[in-house]
Formats: C-alpha cells, sequence, structure tokens
C-alpha cells in the first residue's frame, strides 16, 4: 500500500509540474513585455471579446509578439471611451496580433500618420488582426513606442470596420451625401469640389474608409465639429456620444450668421404664383429668429437661380451700394425666355443668399400677394450651430449649378435642414418643393 501511494503521490507531483510547464510556455497567465528583437511574420496572440468585453487571452505559441500589458491597457481603455454602441459588435469577437517591424526598415510614426494610406491593422468578421506597428515605430534601427492616443485611434479605426459590417453605416444615405459619395460604372466616388472633407487621405479610398477614418477624428479630435461639422452631427446622432469636448470655433464660421444669436429656426414655405414659371410650384426659405422684439430685422436664407455674376440685393445695402448693384442688375438682365431656358440647362449660378426677413415679405405679401407658411424646427444647439456653420461656408460661393426642376430652392433648403439633423426629414412633396416632418 504504501508503495502504491509513494506511486500516486510520484504521479500526482509530475501532472503538476507539467502543467505549471504548459502554462509558462504558452502564456495563459499574461502577456509578457517584448524584448528588442523583433520577430517577423508570426500571429502569436489572440486577445477575445464577448459582447464587446475583453474577457481572455490565449496564444497560439510562445513567441515575441505577445499583446504586451501596455497594449491591453490601450484596447480596453479604447473600448471604454467609444459609446454603448460599439457593445453591440457581435459576441466571439477577438484581436490577434502580427509581427511585422523590421529593425532595419523605418516606419511610420504620429508625425507622419495623417497623411499616410498605408494601413497598419486589418479587419475581417469577427476578426482584427493588428500589427507591432499598431503599437510601435522604428527609426534608426530602434523600436519606439506609438504615440497611445494615435494607437487608439488605430483600434477605433478597426472597431468602426466591425459595426460597420454589422449596421452598414457606410451605406447611409445621410452619409454618403456629406463627402458626395456616388457610384460610377461600378465604384463609388467622392466629387471633391462638393465633399465637406476627409480626416486623412485614407477615407478617399471608398465610403468603409471614409467611415472609419472619421471615426478617428470624431472620438478624438477636439477641433473636429469645427472642421467637419456634417459629420461631426452625423456620427453624434448615428453612433453616439464622444467624451472629447468640442473646442469653440473660428469666429469667421459664426459669420455672418451668429449661432448664439439665433432663438429658433424655421422652414418657410412660399406659395406659388403664376406670375413667372419659376415660382409655379412655391418657394422655401430658412428663417433664422434672432430678435423676437423686431422680427423684421431676422435673417432670412434662400438658394436662387442667378444669372452669372448678377447682384444680390439683401436688405443689407447702403445707399451707395445699393445703386451700384441696381446699375450692374440692368447690364446683366436677360430675357424671361432666356432666364427659363438657362435655368432648365442648368446654366444658372446656384447662389446662397441672406436677406433681411423685412424685404423678403415685402417682396412676396406686398408686391406678389403671396402666403407665407412657417414651421418652427425643434433643432438642439448642435444642429443649430451646425446649420450655421454649412449655410455661413456656402454664402461665400456658388456650390453648384442651379436647374428649375432638380436643383432649385427647394431642393438645397432640404439639404441643409437634413445634414445639420444628421437624417432625412425633410422630405418631397412635388416637383421639388420640400417640407420638413419635424416640428
Amino acid at each position: 500500500m504504501h508503495a502504491r501511494f509513494s506511486g500516486t503521490l510520484l504521479n500526482l507531483c509530475m501532472a503538476f509540474i507539467f502543467t505549471l510547464l504548459f502554462i509558462l510556455t504558452t502564456g495563459i497567465a499574461r502577456a509578457a513585455e517584448p524584448s528588442a528583437k523583433i520577430v517577423k511574420k508570426t500571429s502569436d496572440s489572440i486577445f477575445y471579446l464577448l459582447d464587446g468585453i475583453p474577457y481572455s487571452i490565449r496564444y497560439l505559441k510562445k513567441g515575441q509578439c505577445n499583446f504586451t500589458e501596455r497594449e491591453i491597457r490601450l484596447i480596453r481603455e479604447t473600448l471604454q471611451i467609444l459609446p454603448e454602441l460599439y457593445s453591440k459588435i457581435k459576441t466571439n469577437f477577438h484581436f490577434e496580433k502580427k509581427c511585422d517591424l523590421d529593425l532595419k526598415t523605418d516606419s511610420l510614426s504620429e508625425k507622419n500618420l495623417s497623411t499616410s494610406r498605408v494601413h497598419l491593422a486589418s479587419s475581417s468578421s469577427g476578426k482584427i488582426a493588428f500589427s507591432d506597428r499598431t503599437f510601435s515605430y522604428v527609426s534608426k534601427g530602434q523600436a519606439f513606442q506609438l504615440n497611445e492616443e494615435f494607437s487608439k485611434r488605430i483600434i477605433t479605426h478597426e472597431l468602426t470596420h466591425q459595426l460597420d459590417r454589422q449596421f452598414a453605416y457606410s451605406k447611409n444615405d445621410q452619409f454618403l451625401q456629406i463627402n458626395s459619395w456616388q457610384r460610377s460604372f461600378g465604384f463609388m466616388n467622392s466629387d471633391k469640389k462638393t465633399a465637406e472633407g476627409f480626416q486623412r487621405e485614407q477615407g478617399t479610398d471608398s465610403p468603409t474608409e471614409d467611415l472609419a477614418t472619421q471615426a478617428e477624428g470624431f472620438f478624438f479630435d477636439p477641433d473636429y465639429l469645427c472642421k467637419h461639422p456634417q459629420s461631426y452631427v452625423w456620427f453624434y446622432y448615428w453612433i453616439g456620444q464622444p467624451k472629447v469636448i468640442a473646442s469653440e470655433c473660428p469666429a469667421e464660421m459664426n459669420t455672418p450668421i451668429d449661432s448664439a444669436k439665433v432663438t429658433a429656426v424655421g422652414y418657410m414655405l412660399i406659395s406659388a404664383t403664376s406670375e413667372n414659371a419659376e415660382s409655379n410650384f412655391g418657394h422655401s426659405v430658412i428663417h433664422f429668429h434672432m430678435d423676437p422684439k423686431n422680427p423684421f430685422e431676422d435673417f432670412v436664407i434662400q438658394a436662387a437661380g442667378n444669372v452669372s455674376g448678377m447682384p444680390v440685393l439683401t436688405g443689407f445695402e447702403k445707399p451707395e451700394e445699393l445703386l451700384k448693384k441696381q446699375l450692374e442688375s440692368e447690364k446683366l438682365k436677360v430675357s424671361r425666355l432666356e432666364f427659363l431656358f438657362q435655368g432648365a440647362s442648368g446654366q444658372l449660378d446656384l447662389k446662397v443668399q441672406q436677406m433681411k426677413y423685412k424685404l423678403k415679405w415685402l417682396e412676396v405679401v406686398i408686391l406678389e400677394g403671396r402666403d407665407i407658411s412657417e414651421r418652427i424646427l425643434a433643432l438642439t444647439k448642435l444642429q443649430t450651430r451646425v446649420l450655421v456653420y454649412m449655410i455661413n461656408k456656402d454664402l461665400a460661393a456658388s456650390r453648384d449649378n442651379y436647374n428649375v426642376l432638380t436643383k432649385n430652392c427647394s431642393s438645397y433648403i432640404a439639404r441643409v435642414i437634413n445634414q445639420a439633423i444628421g437624417d432625412d426629414v425633410a422630405s418631397t412633396n412635388f416637383f421639388g418643393v420640400h417640407s420638413p416632418t419635424q416640428s
């Protein structure tokens, strides 16, 4: 019996030793810090997520490219920054880490990351494969840690790809309109002339890359609202609120209309008239309420078709400026038939105009006998701010050619309202006349 007991004890000890060796060699206990030597083309460790929450690490084999404690912390902190929607990425999701840094070759650092098109990670359904370049870079034969915020941006970029695979946000109509994405010959292309702008060069590749790169700015850049107001409001209402506090924007973005002075925003529909063909279906404008005690001094914004070079009367002119505009208008005046032809063929300028409410009221109510109906939009302060930024920008230059039926006063007003809200609330009713469904 004693010999049998000794044999059993010996077996238990051997089993314990083998188990301990297995744990130590497979690295299940924790990730080790990498040594100076970098192993190329290996995939050593997997970091699993369940319902967006990290819960375990498993190493495929012992190597020099395991996730370090710092890298695991960066992944966890990034997940804590992102809104709840990201936790809805499907289960059995995991990260992998691959090694491809080479001490003999300098690699990207945060200094040139913004203009780079090099991918520092890859993503497929249920898996993100990080390169060690996500966390480190090589310069003059030495490996350095990448700035933590840039690592978090790359992690966010790839997580956004996963979110997009599940919910198809890059196919959202309002998102595609921001940077003017359109399908041509089977490929998606952006019209750079009308696009709001890209977060970095990689975003121009496709709507999916545009979405992922814009997410980097939205969640980490305090100036993102000022640089990309339409994208900001879209992310805010579709994806979630960022934890980074938005900066105050430059004064020129609040000129000539100051969003802080706007007390309400109204959508005005002016009734149709048979006096001229272009007004047979009515007219749409935006009414910025500024002073409740003196509403005639409020601002009205409209998009109108103008003969190229024709000055616009706004109600803000001084006497000498008014006379100059009237003389210029006489020189450029064309016949009604020619005006209609230019409008129907897209030769007129789509000019965004600001004028005083009293001037528009005198024109349509007193002179033309038309009715005005107005609906106050239930905009948040953020939506009002974004709407003002977009309109102030459009006031500076023509953005498109005017077309009586397809690109007219109503289509412009509907577009800027939808983009400021981040959703389709201004809908087509009849021949391009739009009315918002939000009140």
